[in-house]
């Protein structure tokens, strides 16, 4: 839903809001900031097979669903929301419209009988509607297969009742009047999980032309059995119908389908080839989806280990450019099927993969963290290295929902091990501990973690260390805030927004948003009331766009100062270019 929601937002406003600067952790700010965007727009939105967001025992909507429906319930907008899915649901009717889908009415099926120019078509059609139930796939398919024979719809009619009156034994005789081509064309689309123009399609299927690739798809699509997608100003995308991909996968094993799968693994490679030098430049989504649906194959295919290599190739692009929640899917269809032990023990790229999904996982609240935590914990091998890296994935899940004793508790007992062991690893607890011990109360001993090497008068010289990132200045200057070491604080939080400004990494909209609450928070505490005002107001500004709920606190705070001093109302009004030019001012005097 997230993946769908930022894509959407980024089509929308044209490129103008990136997917890497919103807080895509709150699903609160994913949705507000659709519905700016969408404005006074009048658009239609569909959101295909939601079902995996119903609760089966309640049929209430559950999760990102349920907070996007409610958000447009109570926005003022002039969009269409549509969604479907298989089961009843109960909703807030003020705003929503539900409506139960049944199979065509008889009078219906009778006029599509007739518009075939059938002989006793009132006859037929009521016979046609008792067999199938006016499932309009089914009906579709009897009707295009009675155009085919001689003997008509009343053969039709006589066969599907002698083979038994079920809509799978009708696919199959369809299946058997096709041709070796139409066959390869729709085995190669059951194997893709989603639509594909009809370019690429005739690239999945080495030997045959385009045009026969063409004339076997019209052929398809006139017997329903391909659908046929149009987008604005792109190719048209072909799918099958979910009953018709469902009736080729089950009749044919796995072995058997591996050629088909084989033919798009090598189209995709191709693509990947082309569009492997820009992979680290925050490519487009579409680009990134050429591994995505690499590793979907591997996975559905049991080759869990290369699966694994190209999920770790894409996975920071993906989070980079705000699209982790990608790389959570594609990440547990991964570690709900893979042997545990073997994967720990010898894929290569494991390690960085589960760390990468599970960072993200935590970030989103996902309740399935603490069980793959402790089947990660089960699979490795006694206290090794690996067992430092579920250290540090504790401390940090414990530390995100503000169970601090809990964390520094983890993120100790992986610095201990470290520090005893000497272990060659790359794994470390030390920066979630840090964030544990200053969250806790305890700013004094995160210092010492985020200086890590160096001085505190280094630090605060700031010459020579600007590779260290703004990250780096922000945390020091905020154990420096808590410790009431607000001159030195500045500090560092004047050297963190600057590099701020000039870093182009992931949310960077989100922390330059915080660096201006910190300062307003600081500068409230020395008594500067008006710079305050100035940087609750660029807080504000700079969280529009990346995290509305956060906007909203840095808002409430400009306005608690207003009630105290009446003359700061005017930093309501200023425009934003006027705020960030002072905000600009601010920093230059340091």
């Amino acid at each position: 839903m997230r993946t769908q929601l930022l894509r959407i937002i980024e089509r929308l406003s044209d490129g103008v809001i990136d997917a890497s600067n919103i807080d895509i952790a709150d699903i609160r700010s994913v949705t507000q900031i659709l519905f700016q965007v969408l404005g006074d727009k009048r658009a239609l939105l569909v959101f295909d097979n939601v079902d995996q967001y119903v609760d089966l025992e309640t049929l209430e909507l559950v999760k990102d669903l349920d907070i996007l429906i409610a958000e447009a319930q109570s926005q003022n907008h002039n969009s269409f929301l549509l969604f479907t899915c298989r089961p009843d649901v109960r909703v807030d009717e003020s705003r929503c419209f539900t409506m139960s889908l049944e199979g065509l009415a008889e009078n219906e099926v009778q006029e599509l009988v007739s518009a075939q120019g059938i002989h006793n078509s009132n006859r037929l059609a009521t016979e046609l509607h008792e067999i199938t139930e006016g499932h309009p796939l089914w009906v579709n398919l009897i009707l295009m297969q009675a155009r085919r024979t001689r003997e008509g719809l009343q053969r039709e009619i006589e066969a599907v009742r002698s083979g038994g009156s079920t809509l799978p034994n009708t696919t199959r005789r369809i299946w058997d009047a096709l041709n070796p081509e139409q066959r390869n064309i729709l085995r190669t689309m059951a194997e893709m999980r989603r639509p594909e123009t009809q370019s690429n399609l005739a690239g999945f299927l080495p030997g045959i032309n385009f045009n026969r690739v063409n004339r076997a798809l019209k052929a398809l699509r006139a017997y329903h059995l391909v659908e046929h997608r149009f987008e604005t100003g792109g190719e048209p995308l072909l799918d099958l119908h979910p009953i018709i991909r469902e009736y080729i996968r089950t009749n044919y094993p796995k072995k058997d389908r591996a050629r088909y799968v084989g033919a798009i693994l090598e189209f995709l490679d191709s693509q990947i080839l082309r569009f492997k030098d820009i992979l680290p430049q925050s490519p487009t989504y579409e680009v990134m989806d050429h591994w995505i649906r690499k590793a979907e194959l591997h996975i559905t295919f049991e080759r869990y280990e290369e699966a694994t290599a190209t999920i770790a190739e894409v996975g920071p692009s993906l989070t980079s450019r705000g699209y982790s929640e990608a790389l959570v899917n594609i990440s547990i269809r991964l570690l709900d099927q893979i042997n545990w032990a073997e994967a720990c023990s010898s894929f290569k790229d494991f390690d960085s993969v589960f760390q990468s999904a599970l960072v993200a996982m935590i970030q989103f609240g996902h309740e399935r963290v603490l069980e793959y935590l402790m089947q990660f914990e089960e699979a490795i091998p006694g206290k090794s290295a690996q067992f430092i890296l579920l250290c540090d994935l504790r401390c940090y899940a414990d530390w995100y929902v503000g169970n601090f004793p809990s964390a520094i508790e983890w993120g100790e007992k992986g610095a201990k091990l470290k520090r005893e062991s000497a272990v060659d690893t790359q794994f470390s607890t030390q920066h979630n501990l840090a964030l544990a011990r200053r969250d806790a109360g305890l700013p004094e001993e995160a210092l010492q973690s985020f200086l890590g090497d160096e001085t505190l008068e280094s630090v605060l010289a700031v010459s020579g260390l600007e590779d260290k990132g703004a990250s780096f200045f922000g945390n020091i200057g905020r154990c420096l805030y808590f410790q009431k070491r607000y001159r030195e604080a500045l500090t560092c939080y004047v050297e963190s927004a600057r590099l701020l400004e000039s870093e182009s990494e992931p949310s960077r909209q989100l922390n330059r948003g915080y660096i201006r609450f910190w300062f307003g928070e600081l500068l409230e505490v020395k008594g500067e009331l008006e710079l305050a005002a100035l940087m609750y107001r660029a807080a504000t500004d700079m969280w529009k766009k990346s995290s509305p709920p956060r906007q909203e606190d840095a808002n409430a705070r400009l306005r608690k100062l207003i009630k105290t001093e009446q003359s700061l109302d005017k930093y309501l009004e200023k425009p934003e270019w006027e705020i960030q030019s002072a905000y600009v001012t601010y920093l230059s005097q340091y």
